[in-house]
Formats: C-alpha cells, structure tokens, sequence
C-alpha cells in the first residue's frame, strides 16, 4: 500500500476530529474574491456534500481485503484496488500538482498578469484540476490535500450514497434510484462521455464552480493546446480500474440468476418482468462490448457539448468571436509551398478557403454513428446530424467566424438532434460482430471521395480502430495472412499519427504530460495517412453497408 493510501486514513481521522482547522487548510489558497462568489442555483445532486478519497479507502484499495462491515459479494464486479490504482497510476491524481509544480503555470501566470498563487487559486483552474462545487467548504472530511481528479469528481458527490453503496442491497438499486441519492452512472456511455468532455471539450455554466473551458486567452498565455479525444481510449489508459461488462459477465450471470428468482418476493417490483428494465437495464446488453459503445456515442457527446455552449442565448455580438472553439492547427501550423501543403489540397469546409471553422475532429465519429443506426431494427428515424453540421459550416463561411444570430438557432438544432441519434444508438447492440462491422465502415467512411483528415480528426479514426480491433478478439479477417497484415497497417496508422498516451511519469515534460505530440502535429502528412488507410480497405475481404 501506497504512502499517500495510508495518508488518507490519517487525513480522514484528522477531519473527524478537527473540522474547522482543516477546513480552513484546504481552503487557504482560495483567494477571498473566489470564495465570495454568489451561489448560484443549482440541482439537488450539486448541493451534496463530499467526503473525500479517504472514505473509498477501506473497501478500494486491497484487493484481498473488505472494510470493516463491508458487504460480501464483491466477487469479480470490483477490482478492489481501484483507489491504490488511481493514486499510484492515474494522471488525474496530479492533475492539481500538475497546475502546481509546472513550469508552464509560472509561463501563464506572468502571461495573465497574476501570480502563480492567484493561478493556483482561480477557480477557472480549479474546476478542471481540482473539481467540486462549493458545498465543498462545508465538508469537513475532504483532505486538505487538493485531490486533483478524484473519486467524487467522477461519481458524484458521496454524502448521501457513500452509506448506502457499501450495504448488500445496493447492487438491487436502480440506476435511477443511485442518482437520486447524487451518485453518477459511470456505466452508463452517454454519461461517462459527458463528464469526461465537460473539461476535455469545455462547458459553459451559469454557476463559476462549473464552467469548465480553455479560453484562447489561456492558449495565448501559455495553455497547452487540448488534444482530440477518444473517451474510451482515453478512460482505457488511465489505466480504467474497473471492470468493463464483458470482464465481469460471469460474475453478473450467477448473481442475476438470483435476483430472478427472488424477484416474485421482491416488493418493489410490480410485473414479472419489470425487474429486468428497472433494475438492471444492462441485462438486456449481456456480451456487449463497452468500449465499442463509448466510441460510437463518444463523438456525438462531443458534438453536443460544443452546440450546448454555441446555442446559448447568452453569446452577444460584442463578445464574438470566442476563439477557444475554433481549429487551432486550421491556423497555428507551419506553413509550407502549395504542392507540399495537404491543407491547401482539401476542400474547405466553410466553402470558402481561409475561413475559421469550428474543430473537426468529433464529426467523422458523428458521421459513423449516423450510419451505424440508419437502419436499426426497430425503424427509428435517424436524424442527420451531419447535414446540419454542414449548415453550420456554411454559415461560419458566410463571414469571417460567422454570425451568432445564425448561428445560435442551428446549433441548437444539432444539438437536439444529437440527442434523438444518442437515444437512438443506446439501444443498439454492440457485441464482437458489430466491432467488426464498425472497424469496416469507418475505414471506408475516413477516405470517402478522396478526403483529407486533420491531424486531430486522424487521431480519432486511429484511436476507434484500435478499439474495435481490440474488441473483436485481434481477429476482422478470417484469412490469417491477410488479419496479420492488417494488424502491421494498423500499426502504421498508430506510427504516422501518435495514438500513444501519456502515463503518470513525473519525469516526463508537462506538455507531455498534457499529450499533445507538437513534433507529431508540424510533421502530419495528411495525404500519407489516406493512403494507409486505402490499403487498409484493400484488405478488407468484403465491402462494408451501413445495413444491419
């Protein structure tokens, strides 16, 4: 066991025992400005209390042993080790002694005219690298340690589900009934994308506490650039200290053959077969591959959160426009002569060349979405969120940065929806064979009519492929030979693209530690990587439809 697990119980016994001293420790890099700030409204789950990493500790963090009173049937659902993982091994540990300890905070703080202690205390700092909302004062057994990217950040804030999670019955709760109680179902596809995005894309919130966003001011002083990403790639290499459902199917198939045949007794449930949707609505999804899902809603998530921030009635001409959403790399890059430039050989978006667009690289994800659900068995409509992408683009054309009056009324267009095809795509299935299938049709989608991806764009078709390999067993072709070369062509993708990412090394430079390959983004070649991925369909036995 780690020095810091062991800290947190001591940390723990600390707050029990002196509330106010700590409380008053953890807070004293808050400048008064910040803790002065009005309490806006909020939900019911935003105004529970945390408890800190220290009261995950006793079940979390010894993979052979229980807390004291805790419940008996861990099995194979949990890891055991999730907080020891998380301390020793996880980047989002740091996150806080990143913002900390960095050269590029000191960089940024001079960039901003403030000191590197006001920066620390910014709570436009805080609610990426150490995020909770302000009842956070009033929890008196939260270290006095900012925590980074903690447990409660992810889950939700513990004071009301922390008693009830470690008892037997816990597991016979619906998710509704969790998040009532202000647990979040990190289980759920469309919910984990949306947490994981409100830093890594950004959110706009009326209350300080949770917004959540890189401003192009931010860029100028120093921020690093925010990479793509692949939410299920990115979780999977945090390392993911759960267990995805594929991992625990055995253990869930013996205790859901209890629950059924307990069910008759079991006074909450009304209808013989209400136990099935109301209680555990993923027995329905047995032999699902998770990370599959994830990479399919991931980028219509992603698309969202950028319409939920366009839309908002708030943006005024005045402000226009808010360059933190736009393509950096479509104007930061080196320039080159016109027969050597891939970004002078494609299309432009906008229509017209020269024009700032709005970052690419979650639409090619979108457009795979798309056609995976278009012929769902139960004949939904699919709606086509990249057809009104396309009008977005065309009006960020109409003029330099575009019209917000236009524009605002589209984007919330796209973004209502981007919640019918997120509907739409969690009820589908997402086992093996449809890995195999999606593997097929993006590597025909990502070099459709001869285009040319993006770096940030690229990266994401390389991320999803992995994943879909992955889940289908290292195995798309049944020819062996031509499975093997596929895999030296994938490969190739990962070598041309950078699709590694970083660990918790304290050795590593920040900006590595922040994954973003500046030598890898100057050095694309566009036009390299369509060929690879040509010869990739090449190998591809059968051509692949959007039909299920």
């Amino acid at each position: 066991m780690t020095f810091r697990v062991n800290s947190l119980r001591v940390q723990l016994l600390a707050a029990l025992f002196l509330p106010t001293v700590i409380s008053a420790i953890t807070w004293q890099a808050l400048s008064a400005s910040d803790r002065d700030i009005p309490k806006e409204a909020s939900s019911s789950v935003e105004t529970l209390g945390y408890r800190g990493t220290a009261s995950c500790d006793a079940c979390h963090t010894d993979a052979h042993t229980y807390g004291t009173g805790g419940r008996d049937d861990r099995g194979d659902w949990i890891r055991g080790n999730e907080m020891a993982v998380w301390s020793s091994d996880d980047i989002h540990s740091q996150a806080f002694q990143l913002l900390k300890e960095s050269p590029i905070t000191e960089r940024m703080a001079k960039g901003l005219g403030k000191t590197k202690v006001q920066l620390l205390s910014d709570q436009a700092c805080l609610n990426c690298h150490f995020p909770f909302s302000e009842n956070i004062h009033n929890s008196p057994t939260v270290s006095p340690i900012p925590e980074g990217v903690n447990c409660e950040a992810c889950h939700g804030p513990a004071e009301k589900w922390i008693g009830p999670h470690s008892q037997l019955d816990w597991r016979r709760k619906s998710p509704a009934d969790k998040r009532s109680l202000g647990m979040r179902d990190m289980s759920d596809a469309v919910d984990q994308a949306e947490l994981c995005l409100t830093c890594h894309v950004g959110q706009k919130s009326k209350s300080s506490f949770e917004n959540r966003f890189v401003t192009h001011e931010m860029y100028a002083a120093g921020h690093p650039p925010l990479p793509s990403v692949e939410v299920a790639t990115f979780s999977n290499v945090l390392p993911h200290h759960w267990r995805y459902s594929d991992e625990k199917e055995a253990a869930f198939s013996a205790w859901f053959d209890q629950f059924k045949a307990k069910r008759q007794s079991d006074p909450r449930i009304t209808n013989a077969n209400d136990w099935q949707e109301k209680y555990w609505p993923a027995a329905t999804k047995r032999g699902d591959r998770s990370r599959t899902k994830l990479v399919v809603l991931g980028s219509v998530v992603a698309i969202r959160k950028t319409m939920e921030w366009l839309r908002q009635d708030s943006i005024e001409a005045e402000t226009w426009p808010h360059l933190e959403y736009y393509d950096c790399q479509a104007c930061h890059h080196e320039l080159r002569i016109s027969d050597k430039s891939w970004r002078q050989k494609r299309t432009s978006a906008t229509g017209k060349p020269g024009r700032p667009m709005l970052r690419r690289w979650p639409e090619i994800g979108v457009e795979l979405a798309q056609s995976f659900a278009t012929t769902d068995s139960k004949g939904d409509q699919v709606p086509n969120v990249t057809a009104e992408l396309q009008h977005l683009d065309q009006l960020f054309g109409a003029k330099p940065f575009g019209n917000p009056a236009d524009i605002t009324p589209v984007a919330r267009d796209v973004e209502k929806k981007c919640n019918d095809l997120l509907t739409i795509l969690d009820g589908l299935k997402y086992g093996p064979s449809d890995s195999i299938r999606l593997f097929k049709l993006l590597a025909r989608l990502a070099t459709r009519d001869e285009r040319l991806l993006d770096y940030d764009s690229a990266r994401q078709v390389g991320w999803a492929l992995r994943i879909f390999w992955e889940d289908a067993g290292n195995q798309i072709i049944d020819d062996k030979s031509k499975n093997d070369e596929l895999k030296k062509q994938l490969e190739e993708v990962d070598r041309l693209v950078d699709l590694s990412l970083p660990g918790r090394k304290r050795t590593e430079e920040p900006r590595q530690q922040i994954g973003l390959p500046y030598a890898a983004v100057s050095d694309y070649d566009a036009e390299e990587f369509a060929n690879r991925l040509n010869k990739i369909n090449q190998l591809l036995s059968d051509n692949p439809t959007a039909s299920r």
